[in-house]
């Protein structure tokens, strides 16, 4: 096995199976294995056979990358959502914040701070820096 795949000792499968081999407790693990002639995702699923280990392997590679991608996608998405929300924010005429109420130890309201303002709130209360400022302060 070393010998026509010496990768499965970098990558960990190889411990795996000494592992299975020595408890008697299965193993199942997803991996991305780079080595010798594979470049994929595989399924591993790995079990005690006498005294060495029977495992089946799936390659799961094209469902991976779909899994991939629709992640990316939705990054994507949600960056796009997020930047017309700021350009929208940034540019109406009306002054506009975010604040996040603080409380006390009894969770009695005390102060407020800001999180979000746009240009025209910082004109129009004359407020410099204020994002992340307390009102108190």
């Amino acid at each position: 096995l070393l010998t026509l795949n010496p990768g499965v000792k970098e990558v960990g499968i190889f411990d795996t199976f000494k592992q299975v081999c020595e408890t008697g407790i299965p193993d199942q693990s997803e991996r991305h294995y780079v080595h010798e002639q594979f470049d994929g995702w595989f399924y591993q699923s790995t079990v005690k056979l006498g005294d060495g280990v029977a495992t089946t392997t799936t390659d799961m590679t094209t469902m991976k990358q779909g899994e991939l991608e629709i992640r990316r996608l939705k990054d994507e998405i949600a960056q796009q959502a997020t930047d017309k929300y700021q350009m929208l924010f940034n540019s109406i005429d009306q002054g506009f914040c975010i604040i996040e109420v603080l409380f006390d130890e009894q969770d009695q309201p005390t102060d407020y701070r800001f999180t979000e303002t746009n240009q025209a709130f910082l004109r129009q209360t004359g407020l410099q820096n204020a994002l992340g400022k307390r009102c108190g302060s």
